[in-house]
């Protein structure tokens, strides 16, 4: 055996690996110990340090083997050289079975004699190294078990790592199972406590559903596509006489009858592409069980739902509706036939008055043109005042009537409502002169040349306003002011105001003064009389107009009434700055018209009126002017004159036809003189004054309308307007 196998044996007999290799190097050591060796190692061929003398820290060794070059491995082989420090160092090559497997290196405390130690050195290089091989043999087998006892203590931690991992996991996921079934244990306890108390909050709402639907005052029912009825409440049951029980499950057309397949048609409800809520009304002749029929209405609405279609029917008994519909129709027509009686009776009472005041005034005014005495010209005018007060009365209570029937109407035109107030105050000013009281007109500001009005009813109601103020004022004057207000919106009004200086009235009395026939004093009514109907009318006419009427007074201090009218619009419309103020002086009396009586009117007039008093009355008027007049007393000598007279080639050139005459009216007469073709002039006479009396005669053929009392100046003008239309021709 070697001196290396030897040294082998007795390093691996030691009891580790790494201590053997110390001692195989202090061995070394002793050996070149009378050579004062300071260091002791063994390198492998890649520069690691396997085994040091003293210790030193393996991993961070200084690879000392770098600079030693190309080294013999033989046995003879070895190399000196000096280290950093500048000792000496002696390298010798290791090697096994001719293979290098490294160096042994010595450091010197000293550099050795290069003859003597040199050569005691080289004579124990064999026996050096044999025990440096044997150091790195061990070395490399320590290495070895070294790394496998690595490896498998790695093995065992990464066993015990995965067993713990494992471990860990498994423990892991019983955890999140625990806490996923906890979680499932506690949402399954939170849904079953959710559907508890849906199930609670649908039976509470069952229930009040069910309340509701049997105390609703209606029957309803619920039916599917079948018509199979689902449910029913109470009222449903009584109003057909079924028990609950009897009516669900039954088809609806046992309630409804044929018409259902009908409403359902008709509303739509045959199909099933809508989700929509669909609904139709129906009225019908239901059966109840008992075979008695009732009228009822019913609705129909259907809504898609996930099973089908569901339909609701809603019913009602309209037999106490009906009752009350038929009720009020009854009590409709009678009151229309009450209002139907009080108009004939107003119009006929207007005729019956109006016809003898005709004779009674014409007359009247013929007296007063006469040459009578003094005394007497005093009682013809005492005549026509209470003649002419009496048509005052008449036609009040007949434009109230209209009113409150809903048969009076405006007639909006163009209106100059300056020229409008100068009308009234000519007109008002045989009022005021008399009581020596002034009648003044103000504008406020720019006033428009034109309104959108009715010019007759905004004359009625400044004159009714203005002869009130004059009645009862003794002393001072009225005044007539007019203001625009709103003339930058959408809706300007028109103020007059009527101003008075006369007795005024108190806060109490005001709350009855548009009421007809009222006044804010009895008293007064002696005193000064009227009616108490024009302050209503102006009232409701004034609001017909756009507009209303306030009032300001203080007793003994006058009053103040304000009277707004729309004006409609005002765009295009010029507005007077320089609008000259009227004044009518107390102390002159206004001009005469020129009359036209005055003047000769050279015609023919066929007169058709069957009262004695009247037609002497008109044709005394007629021929008093200069017209030849014809008289006849129906409307079938008119008809028969007035044609004879065209055959014979002597027409008349107007006709003067009453409408109310025996035999034959003065309607009829009309249109069969214009059924016959008769192409001149008929102006109607008439008693009656209501707005559809004259449209009356107008539609009859007539061209012209007036009302008894005939006012001479008025019919005189229409004469010769027409006369002269037929001469002309």
């Amino acid at each position: 055996m070697s001196n290396v196998d030897l040294l082998t044996d007795e390093i691996f007999g030691c009891d580790t690996a790494k201590s053997e290799s110390q001692s195989c190097l202090e061995l070394i050591q002793a050996a070149l110990e009378p050579f004062d060796i300071r260091q002791l190692s063994v390198w492998d061929t890649d520069g690691r340090c396997r085994a040091s003398w003293p210790s030193m820290d393996l991993e961070s060794a200084e690879d000392t083997s770098a600079g030693l070059g190309t080294m013999d491995s033989s046995c003879d082989g070895h190399k000196w050289s000096t280290n950093h420090d500048g000792r000496a160092q002696l390298a010798v090559p290791l090697g096994h079975q001719g293979l290098p497997t490294g160096f042994l290196v010595a450091e010197f405390s000293h550099t050795p004699a290069v003859e003597f130690e040199a050569e005691q050195i080289r004579q124990q290089l064999p026996w050096i190294r044999a025990a440096g091989t044997a150091v790195m043999t061990v070395s490399e087998q320590t290495e070895a078990a070294v790394e496998s006892e690595a490896r498998t203590k790695q093995m065992e931690q990464q066993h015990r790592a995965f067993q713990e991992e494992h471990l860990r996991i498994v423990e892991m996921n019983l955890n999140e199972s625990d806490a996923r079934m906890r979680e499932h244990q506690r949402y399954a306890t939170q849904l079953r406590m959710e559907v508890d108390a849906r199930t609670r909050d649908l039976m509470v709402s069952e229930a009040e559903t069910r309340s509701i639907l049997d105390t609703a005052p209606d029957g309803i029912v619920t039916f599917d596509r079948d018509g199979v009825i689902q449910s029913c409440n109470r009222v449903a049951d009584s109003m057909f006489g079924y028990s609950q029980d009897q009516v669900v499950g039954m088809h609806v057309s046992v309630l409804l009858g044929e018409s259902v397949q009908w409403i359902l048609a008709e509303g739509g409800f045959g199909s099933t592409e809508s989700s929509h809520v669909k609904c139709v009304d129906h009225e019908f002749t239901a059966k109840r069980l008992n075979d008695s029929e009732f009228p009822m209405h019913f609705a129909v609405s259907s809504v898609k739902i996930e099973s089908g279609c569901l339909f609701t029917v809603i019913m009602r008994d309209v037999t106490q509706q009906k009752e009350t519909e038929q009720l009020i129709r009854s009590q409709t027509e009678r009151l229309e036939a009450i209002n139907k009686a009080k108009s004939e009776f107003l119009a006929n009472m207007s005729h019956e008055i109006r016809t003898p005041m005709t004779a009674i005034l014409g007359f009247a005014e013929v007296l007063r043109e006469s040459n009578a005495h003094p005394d007497q010209i005093e009682a013809i005018n005492t005549i026509l005042r209470n003649g002419t007060y009496l048509l005052e009365i008449i036609n009040d209570i007949l434009d109230l009537s209209k009113i409150e029937s809903g048969k009076i109407e405006v007639e909006l035109m163009s209106v100059d409502p300056i020229q409008i107030v100068r009308d009234v105050t000519s007109l008002m000013s045989v009022r005021a002169v008399p009581k020596r009281l002034t009648l003044d007109i103000e504008c406020r500001g720019p006033i428009p040349e034109s309104i959108k009005s009715d010019p007759t009813r905004l004359r009625q109601i400044l004159v009714n306003l203005v002869g009130n103020a004059i009645k009862f004022t003794e002393t001072g004057g009225v005044k007539i002011a007019m203001e625009l207000a709103g003339q930058n919106t959408s809706s300007p009004k028109l103020m007059f105001e009527v101003i008075d200086t006369g007795i005024g009235i108190t806060p109490d009395q005001m709350d009855r003064l548009f009421k007809p026939f009222a006044q804010a004093d009895s008293s007064v009514t002696r005193r000064f009389g009227g009616t108490g109907l024009g302050l209503a009318i102006s009232h409701r006419l004034s609001e017909m107009l756009g507009g209303q009427i306030m009032v300001e007074s203080e007793q003994g201090q006058g009053s103040t009434f304000r009277v707004s009218v729309a004006t409609g619009d005002l765009n295009n419309v010029r507005l007077l700055t320089d609008a000259t103020t009227a004044n009518v002086d107390s102390e002159k009396r206004p001009a005469a018209r020129c009359s036209l009586s005055q003047q000769g009117l050279q015609c023919r007039v066929l007169l058709a009126e069957d009262g004695p008093d009247n037609q002497r009355l008109i044709s005394f008027l007629l021929k008093k002017a200069g017209m030849e007049v014809t008289v006849v007393d129906n409307g079938e000598l008119a008809l028969n004159a007035a044609l004879e007279a065209v055959a014979a080639g002597e027409p008349f050139d107007v006709i003067l036809m009453d409408m109310q005459m025996p035999v034959m009216d003065g309607y009829t007469a009309a249109t069969k003189l214009r059924e016959a073709e008769y192409r001149r002039p008929i102006i109607a006479l008439t008693a009656h004054a209501m707005k559809t009396d004259r449209q009356k005669c107008l539609d009859a053929g007539c061209d012209e309308y007036t009302t008894k009392p005939i006012q001479r100046e008025e019919l005189f003008g229409l004469i010769r307007e027409l006369a002269g239309t037929t001469s002309a021709e």
